[in-house]
């Protein structure tokens, strides 16, 4: 049988989930992988203001979905919403300090991780790498 990108993909961000659980020393209750990469986009967005529509573009999700995750984090004292500067009618999301400590190790660990998968790896391959998964993501969008 020949193999699937999907199951492929899939096996990696499995593993890749196990390593981080395992090597962190933290309580994941309650924080899913996609909790993390909103935690990842307003760190790394940290000079700006986000805002829920941002997510629902980033990560091709409706605003319902992202409307009743973002209240998840509320709740679990992950985010803030906070009045805008910019625009009243819009709640700025913010992180709290215990996500931006969650967040600081995640990174550590995941830079870890990433230095493993790319061991015995040429730059080559992995420009070739890269190549690949633009074309596959372009044949999906």
């Amino acid at each position: 049988m020949e193999r699937s990108i999907g199951l492929e993909m899939r096996n990696i961000g499995n593993l890749v989930k196990r390593r981080v659980a395992s090597e962190a020393a933290i309580d994941f209750h309650k924080t899913t992988g996609v909790h993390g990469l909103i935690i990842h986009y307003i760190a790394s967005n940290h000079d700006q203001e986000v805002y829920q529509r941002d997510f629902e573009k980033k990560f091709s999700m409706r605003r319902s979905t992202i409307s009743r995750m973002l209240a998840l984090m509320e709740s679990n004292g992950m985010i803030e919403r906070i009045p805008s500067k910019n625009d009243a009618r819009q709640k700025q999301i913010v992180l709290t300090q215990k996500a931006r400590d969650k967040h600081l190790l995640i990174e550590k660990i995941l830079h870890g991780i990433e230095g493993s998968m790319r061991k015995g790896i040429s730059d080559e391959e992995m420009n070739s790498f890269f190549a690949t998964i633009d074309k596959i993501k372009a044949n999906l969008e």
